[in-house]
C-alpha cells in the first residue's frame, strides 16, 4: 500500500492534483498546513493523524516485541532455575547417600573401638598382675624360698 491509497475521497480529484502542483505532497502533510482552515488543511491534519497512527502502533509493536523478550527471559530464567534446583537435588541425594555410608562405617568404627578397649582393659591387668608376679617371684628368690604359683590370670600365658 502507498501513501495514495490512504488519501481521503470526498475531495475531488482535481483539488488533489492542484494542491500537489502548487505546494508539492510533503507541504500539505506538514504540521503547518494542517492548521490551515479548509480543504488546504484537511490534508494535512489527515496526514497527521496517520503519523500520530503509525507512531502509536509502532510503539505498541516496540512494547510487544520488548514484552514477548521479557517473557521468554523469564521462561529462560524459570527453566534455569528449575536446571539448578534439579542440579542441587541430584547433588543432595549423593551427599545424603554418601552421610548414610558413613555412618555405618562410623558405626562400625565403634564398635570396633570398644572392642579394642575391652582387649587393652585385659591386656593392662594381665601386665599388671605380671609385673606383681616379677616382684613376687624376685623376693622369693631373694630369700631362697618357694615359688609362689602365678596369677589365675596369668595361668593360661605361663602354662
Amino acid at each position: 500500500m502507498t501513501w495514495l491509497e490512504h488519501l481521503p475521497y470526498d475531495l475531488p480529484w482535481l483539488v488533489w492534483l492542484l494542491l500537489f502542483v502548487l505546494f508539492g505532497p510533503w507541504a500539505l502533510s506538514s504540521k503547518l498546513a494542517a492548521k490551515i482552515p479548509g480543504i488546504l488543511g484537511m490534508f494535512g491534519r489527515w496526514r497527521q493523524e496517520q503519523r500520530m497512527r503509525a507512531a502509536d502502533s509502532d510503539r505498541a509493536d516496540r512494547t510487544a516485541i520488548r514484552l514477548k523478550a521479557l517473557e521468554d527471559d523469564l521462561q529462560e530464567m524459570q527453566t534455569s532455575h528449575v536446571k539448578q534446583l534439579d542440579v542441587m537435588q541430584e547433588q543432595l541425594d549423593a551427599q545424603s547417600t554418601q552421610l548414610e555410608a558413613q555412618a555405618e562405617i562410623i558405626a562400625k568404627l565403634r564398635v570396633d573401638q570398644a572392642a579394642t578397649d575391652r582387649n587393652l582393659s585385659e591386656v593392662t591387668s594381665k601386665f599388671w598382675a605380671a609385673v606383681g608376679y616379677i616382684r613376687r617371684l624376685a623376693d622369693a628368690l631373694s630369700r631362697h624360698a618357694e615359688v609362689p604359683p602365678p596369677p589365675e590370670s596369668l595361668r593360661d600365658i605361663l602354662a
